[in-house]
């Protein structure tokens, strides 16, 4: 059988008994697991407090078994999918004091169907993509009692595309939020100095999603109600065409106001169109949304 492992870690700002705690307790998984964010309609059932299961459309169906755990130290899972393929994997969390508080590892180690093996990395770094997500989530739900990471899919919806200019930029997928400020702040700059406004809030445009080398190529715009014709260096235009698009709801995060619905639109070639995402900083933003 195909196999593959992944690790992350994190650092939170709290007693490595309080993380423990957080994660050891079922009850508290709801609100930091990277994957109900995806599905929020999941149906979860706790089997005692060693145990608990999950069914859904998106994320499937399977179970998990604590099978060992030393106080305040490590925890090991056992973990059965059922859907869309029928696994195992083995996990585990470690936690260690480190400077003043807790760094916390999640680990994972697991196979695929035969069939599958051309998929091992791509699997690794899916998974490795939602390990990260949930621990920022847990790291916010720890040190602020609240995780400001959720969506609402409200399906397929008409887009009226948009005329727009922007900075492209390509970065590692860790430096996007670093990355989408500086693009951002490049267009607020030129916009204050030129006096225009934009017609409503910034979409992002991924040209490229490279889960290999984890980089991405990117656009970050504003909507015009016309493109200027005296663009400087450094600056791009481009129109986005309307279509049907799978519009996704995403709420306040961090303070900040919160923006017009995501996106995400079939595209013309093979670039990846358009996903509202505004100039701020927020951990636990990133997702998978399907496109028709």
């Amino acid at each position: 059988m195909p196999a593959f492992t992944v690790k992350k870690s994190i650092h939170i700002d709290a007693p490595i008994d309080r993380v423990f705690g957080s994660v050891r307790n079922f009850n508290e998984w709801s609100a930091w697991s990277p994957w109900l964010i995806a599905e929020p309609g999941t149906t979860v059932e706790q089997l005692g407090p060693d145990a608990y299961s999950w069914e859904g459309k998106i994320v499937g169906s399977g179970n998990m078994d604590v099978i060992d755990d030393r106080r305040p130290n490590a925890i090991d899972y056992k973990l059965h999918f059922y859907k869309p393929w029928k696994s195992q994997a083995d996990v585990r969390f470690e936690f260690a004091e480190r400077d003043g508080g807790t760094e916390a590892r999640w680990s994972m180690n697991s196979s695929l169907p035969f069939f599958m093996f051309w998929m091992t990395e791509t699997m690794s770094k899916l998974i490795g993509m939602d390990y990260q997500r949930g621990l920022n989530m847990l790291k916010d739900h720890i040190e602020t009692g609240s995780v400001p990471s959720t969506l609402e899919l409200a399906g397929i919806q008409p887009f009226a595309g948009l005329d727009y200019i922007g900075v492209r930029k390509t970065c590692s997928m860790e430096e996007i939020s670093e990355g989408m400020a500086e693009c951002y702040g490049r267009l607020n700059d030129w916009m204050q100095e030129n006096g225009e406004q934009p017609a409503g809030d910034g979409p992002s445009i991924y040209h490229h999603w490279n889960l290999k080398t984890q980089t991405t190529d990117f656009t970050a715009a504003f909507p015009v109600p016309e493109v200027p014709s005296d663009l400087p260096a450094g600056l791009r235009s481009g129109n986005l065409p309307a279509c049907d698009a799978f519009l996704v709801h995403e709420p306040r995060c961090n303070g900040a106001t919160p923006p017009n619905p995501a996106r995400r639109s079939r595209p013309r070639s093979n670039e990846t169109q358009p996903r509202a995402r505004p100039p701020r900083r927020c951990r636990s933003r990133n997702r998978r949304v399907r496109r028709r």
